[in-house]
């Protein structure tokens, strides 16, 4: 584990949780720019009803929102409690992290932590786009499949009992099975219901989750994601507070099932799966 490998622990975790809070605040700009095909990095944060400039004490991850009681200080507009979320999660996502036993990788390392966090953070900005835009953007997905596939080769280069050419090979090819997989389910929804019954970047998004996971780790994935995605809209349609026929994004349920096969690794899900297919 990484305890192992660092010199103090509770130092690195507490470093964690900041980093984590401060990619928060970033994907905050991320999911709020991108739709509006603004810079992600220019022009500096600012309040997008006033258009001040924040300045630094107004933009600390977590403790600004709390100490602004949710305000603009300079206009009093709302600021949306969602960015206070996203950072929080953010922080213990990246905590996970420490704790994590990704697919493929036995002997976490720092290059894997690093790995983890770049992953979570790609996942979460893509569940809050298409829960709020219904759209995965493919440049944000490309660059997290070239991540993945990228990754696996660096670390197999690090682990000597890993082939790195024989990590990129199955990432790669688990990234392809995941994209035709989806463009099947495409396929097959649209002679059924004579309409798109699946969006693209679905696709995009699960070959993501194979360069990441690899194949076994994709399909315990895509299991987990229609599990969860079945149990929230029966549950939703019980409370009345989904419709027949409603649209409901996908992307947030492959998210999450993505982050918690890399956190908790292929052994707990499949434990659980075959439990299922038991009872």
């Amino acid at each position: 584990m990484i305890f192992e490998l660092l010199p103090s622990s509770l130092f690195y975790l507490l470093f964690a949780t900041l980093t984590g809070a401060s990619v928060g605040s970033f994907i905050n700009v991320v999911v709020w720019r991108f739709p509006r095909n603004e810079s992600i990095i220019a022009p500096s944060s600012h309040c997008p009803k006033c258009n001040v400039n924040l300045l630094w004490y107004e933009n600390i991850p977590v403790f600004s929102w709390i100490f602004q009681k949710g305000r603009c200080i300079h206009c009093g507009a709302e600021i949306s409690v969602k960015y206070l979320v996203v950072e929080i999660t953010t922080s213990l996502l990246f905590l996970a992290c420490c704790y994590a036993n990704p697919v493929n990788f036995d002997n976490l390392s720092i290059v894997v932590l690093i790995a983890g966090w770049l992953y979570i953070s790609i996942l979460l900005s893509l569940a809050i786009l298409d829960l709020d835009h219904f759209w995965l953007p493919s440049s944000i997905c490309n660059f997290g499949i070239i991540s993945g596939i990228l990754f696996s080769g660096i670390i197999g280069f690090i682990q000597i009992d890993l082939s790195p050419f024989l990590l990129i090979f199955q990432h790669t090819l688990a990234a392809i099975c995941g994209f035709l997989f989806f463009r099947l389910l495409a396929f097959v929804g649209y002679r059924i219901f004579s309409r798109p019954a699946i969006g693209d970047g679905d696709g995009f998004l699960s070959a993501l989750l194979g360069s990441w996971l690899g194949i076994y780790g994709l399909a315990i994935s895509l299991w987990l994601s229609i599990y969860l995605a079945g149990l929230f809209t029966i549950s939703g349609m019980m409370l009345g507070k989904i419709k027949p026929g409603q649209v409901i994004p996908f992307g947030p349920f492959l998210a999450i099932a993505g982050m918690a096969v890399w956190i908790f690794g292929n052994d707990m899900w499949l434990n659980i799966l075959l439990l299922n297919f038991i009872v």
